[in-house]
């Protein structure tokens, strides 16, 4: 075998040896994330609350509520849900006299 040969032959061994370690450090990561998106859990954002099921079921039925998801979200600031909660209440004593 001529030294040119040799020289190529190691070259190839190096550049293939290299090859293997960065497949074997991606392959790793892969099934690192993989695992973590595993045990993703959605929906656990923010805090619990309790939900009038029947109320709400009544509300989709009578029109008043859709019986599909918001397109649009925005953040309501503290004084603005203060305020939206007093005109829920407002209109929902309104409907239960008009009903009396």
């Amino acid at each position: 075998m001529k030294q040119s040969d040799s020289v190529f032959l190691a070259a190839v061994i190096v550049v293939a040896g290299l090859f293997a370690a960065k497949s074997l450090r991606e392959a790793g990561e892969v099934l690192a994330a993989r695992r973590a998106a595993e045990q993703v859990q959605f929906g656990v954002a923010g805090q619990p609350r309790d939900v009038n099921m029947e109320r709400l079921m009544s509300l989709i039925r009578s029109g008043e509520l859709s019986n599909h998801e918001a397109e649009f979200y925005r953040p309501v600031r503290e004084g603005e849900a203060i305020e939206l909660k007093l005109q829920m209440e407002r209109v929902g004593g309104q409907k239960n006299a008009g009903e009396q």
